[in-house]
């Protein structure tokens, strides 16, 4: 049976959800050929609701893409966008085992448009705490606050309903972290159903071949012991009533909505521990020279600047 590119299997979720950890899991199944995380594919469109920039424009913004020029891939001329993405599955689809029929691969931002690209797309939706994905992302050094956190999870989850609405029931799959924690296979079953595969227990040998170690129940609802009460309250405020919509418990903390000052300090909080982050990772002269190349991008200087803020970052990939 010939791999199928026309129905691939998409893990979407939040960032710092654990979509690595799953992805490894699914990657590990003899039959699938999951390529990993496409960001190239859809990041550009993750503020379009419709339409599609041009196909120029959008290998121009592939020159820069890290991950794009890291895989050694290739743009097309003449090819629109949804094409072009197609184009760059296919580069992926050609390096499959023979044994492989199901295509695989993990999108977080612009996850609402794959089902634009791929109708029939089978789509396995990770959910995890928002407290939690709040408290890794400062770790990241995305935020400075977990305030600010919770935009992590916040915009792809609304993606994720608006994704969900064109889907039919036998299009997806929606797996918590913390039930796979618990219980990897049963939920391992669900998605090699969705795939219309036999489960194999290699899932849940990739500990043998990577750095991951097996699913670890401790690792569920660490913000209940590492995050003080005002932090949850604070998550808790920004995620509204998304959070028990998606089956989690309200902390029962009480709600506190915070103040025009307390706001403020959140900001200046976020804003300095970025800058500090930043500062220390890529140095003071290429984070000015960042800055710059995007408030007067001359041709040429701001794919330059762009990178060797590339090279660093990949050196401090986790």
């Amino acid at each position: 049976m010939p791999l199928d590119t026309e129905r691939p299997l998409v893990l979407v979720g939040p960032l710092r959800s654990g979509t690595t950890f799953l992805g490894l899991m699914i990657r590990h199944h003899p039959q699938i050929h999951h390529f990993g995380e496409f960001e190239e594919g859809f990041d550009l469109v993750e503020n379009l609701p419709e339409g599609w920039p041009e196909g120029d424009a959008y290998r121009e913004w592939l020159s820069t893409f890290r991950s794009f020029r890291e895989r050694g891939l290739a743009s097309t001329p003449g090819l629109d966008y949804p094409a072009q993405v197609r184009d760059l599955a296919r580069q992926f689809a050609d390096k499959a085992a023979p044994e492989q029929t199901v295509l695989g691969f993990t999108v977080h931002t612009g996850l609402h448009r794959v089902v634009d690209v791929w109708p029939e797309a089978r789509f396995v939706h990770l959910l995890r705490d928002p407290r939690d994905v709040a408290r890794s992302c400062i770790g990241m050094g995305w935020v400075g606050h977990v305030y600010y956190g919770a935009d992590y999870w916040i915009q792809p989850e609304q993606r994720w309903d608006a994704l969900r609405a064109k889907l039919r029931d036998d299009q997806y799959v929606e797996v918590r972290y913390e039930d796979i924690v618990l219980d990897a296979e049963a939920q391992l079953r669900r998605i090699c159903e969705l795939a219309r595969i036999d489960y194999d227990p290699a899932m849940l040998r990739y500990d043998n071949s990577t750095t991951y170690s097996k699913p670890d129940p401790t690792l569920a609802e660490q913000w209940k012991r590492k995050q003080t009460e005002r932090e949850v309250q604070l998550v808790e405020h920004r995620v509204g009533a998304m959070l028990e919509h998606r089956g989690y418990t309200n902390s029962g903390y009480g709600a506190h909505t915070p103040g025009a000052l307390e706001r403020l300090k959140l900001l200046l909080t976020h804003r300095r521990k970025r800058l500090m982050f930043s500062i220390d990772r890529y140095g003071l002269l290429l984070w000015a020279e960042w800055k710059l190349s995007r408030l007067f991008p001359l041709p040429g200087y701001r794919k330059s600047v762009q990178l060797r803020v590339n090279r660093v970052a990949q050196r401090h990939l986790k």
